[in-house]
Parts: C-alpha cells; sequence; structure tokens
C-alpha cells in the first residue's frame, strides 16, 4: 500500500533549518508557503502514478509500519529523505524531480557502497519513475546528470541498469 504524503508547513522545523540572512526569515518564509502551494498543485498531479510505479522500478514494497508519510518543506539548506524535506522553490519541476529522488531512497530498503554509486542508482531510478509514470521532466533531468559530472568528473557514467526491464532489487540479488 501506497504511503499518503502530506507537505507539512512547520515554521519552528524550517526555521532551525534556515541559512540566510536572519532579518529576511519572514520573506523567506512567505516565499516557502506560496512555492509550497504551487508545488502542492504538482504534486497531486503527478502522486498516484509516481507512486505506483516507484515499487515496480525499485522491487520493494512500501512500508507498512507507517502509512503516513510527512514532506516537511524549508526555507534553504538541502534535501533528506529522513524525515522527508524539501527546500522550496520557484521551480516546481526542480522539487517535483527532488520529492521523487527523495522518495526513491525512502522506498529502497539497502546502503549503497559510495556516494557515486549511489547518486547513479538514485538518478536512473528517478529517471525511470518519471518515465513510466508519463511525466516531463527532460530539463531538470538533464541538469541533474551535468550536476553529477561536475560533482564526480570522470567517474561518473549513467547506471547502466535497465529498470523497465527488471527491478533495482532484482539486480542487487544478481549481484549478490
Amino acid at each position: 500500500m501506497a504511503p499518503n504524503i502530506e507537505v507539512v508547513y512547520a515554521y519552528d522545523y524550517a526555521k532551525r533549518l534556515y541559512q540566510g540572512d536572519p532579518e529576511k526569515i519572514a520573506d523567506a518564509w512567505q516565499d516557502l508557503i506560496t512555492y509550497g502551494g504551487i508545488f502542492e498543485t504538482v504534486l497531486e498531479h503527478a502522486l498516484e502514478p509516481v507512486l505506483r510505479v516507484m515499487p515496480q522500478v525499485t522491487g520493494y514494497d512500501w512500508p507498512l509500519e507507517n502509512p503516513n508519510l510527512p514532506v516537511y518543506l524549508v526555507m534553504t539548506g538541502e534535501n533528506f529523505p529522513a524525515p522527508l524535506t524539501l527546500v522550496a522553490s520557484a521551480d516546481t519541476e526542480q522539487m517535483l524531480y527532488d520529492f521523487i529522488l527523495m522518495l526513491a531512497r525512502v522506498n529502497i530498503k539497502t546502503g549503497f557502497i559510495s556516494d557515486l554509486e549511489r547518486d547513479q542508482i538514485l538518478q536512473n531510478v528517478a529517471q525511470t519513475v518519471i518515465e513510466l509514470a508519463g511525466l516531463d521532466l527532460k530539463d531538470v533531468m538533464a541538469e541533474a546528470d551535468l550536476r553529477l559530472r561536475e560533482k564526480f568528473g570522470a567517474d561518473y557514467q549513467h547506471s547502466s541498469l535497465d529498470l523497465q526491464a527488471k527491478s533495482l532489487k532484482d539486480y542487487f540479488a544478481k549481484a549478490k
């Protein structure tokens, strides 16, 4: 069963992670509220297909111990999966891509041997989910690929796993 996703606006949480000018926190909070509202509209249209195809791509079921998955919005900083936290921005396509990437990290029940392997595989999972869910995020995916190439240099290459043919879990089982 797919989790119930709830976008959470928690001022104290967002304030604790805020890295900007303290004099501008009120403006940053208002931006978060505005961008978050727009993101919720985008998410409403994308959520069902994303939640449906994610377990097919990864091979992992959604955790049953807690059917609710809050998504905390923050004003600055980084995205992370536990608790699922997204930086709000005017670029809702980037926010949706980041959400799918963090959601994959929540769903995948294994570790990775290196940051490079993790990022390669997560990008592959996100791209496959996006394609199967029928979302058009080509520009955002190209930018994500460029950031990974800058981060890892010559070591970076696309994951060769065909996640439309076989799930990530099946590839991991074969590797053991």
